[in-house]
C-alpha cells in the first residue's frame, strides 16, 4: 500500500512540471502509426491507379500469381484468359500489376537493385 502511495505521490509532483516526459511517449507511437499507415495508403493508391487504367487485352498478373489477358471488364471483376478457352473471373482487386510488354517481368530485366546492387551484383554469367 505504500509503495502504490510513494508513486502516485512522484506523479503528482511531476504532474505540473514540464510535459517533456509525455512528448517521449507520444513520439515513439506517432511515428510507428505514420510507419504503418503510409505505405498501406501508398499501396491502396496504386491499386485504385492499377483498377481504372485496365481495358481489354491488357495481360496482367494476380496476387496468386496467375498471368492472364484481360477478356471483359465488369463494374468490380475482370475474366482473365489464362489458357486458350479457359477464363477465370477475378476481383479487380485481386489483381497485382500488368505484365511487361516482353513478358519478363521487371526484375528480371537488367536493371540492378536491392541487395545486388550493393554488394557488386555478383557474378555474370558469359554466353557461349
Amino acid at each position: 500500500m505504500s509503495y502504490l502511495s510513494f508513486l502516485g505521490s512522484g506523479f503528482l509532483a511531476q504532474e505540473g512540471g514540464n510535459s517533456f516526459g509525455l512528448l517521449i511517449l507520444l513520439l515513439p507511437v506517432a511515428a510507428i502509426i505514420y510507419l504503418t499507415v503510409m505505405p498501406q495508403r501508398k499501396q491502396r493508391k496504386k491499386q485504385a491507379e492499377l483498377a481504372a487504367n485496365l481495358s481489354e487485352g491488357d495481360e496482367v498478373v494476380t496476387i496468386g500469381g496467375i498471368i492472364g489477358t484481360i477478356n471483359f471488364l465488369e463494374d468490380d471483376q475482370v475474366h482473365l484468359e489464362v489458357d486458350d478457352d479457359v477464363v477465370i473471373r477475378f476481383s479487380k482487386s485481386a489483381l497485382s500489376g500488368k505484365t511487361e510488354p516482353d513478358g519478363g517481368d521487371a526484375k528480371s530485366s537488367g536493371s540492378k537493385s536491392g541487395w545486388s546492387s550493393l554488394f557488386g551484383g555478383g557474378a555474370k554469367s558469359e554466353e557461349s
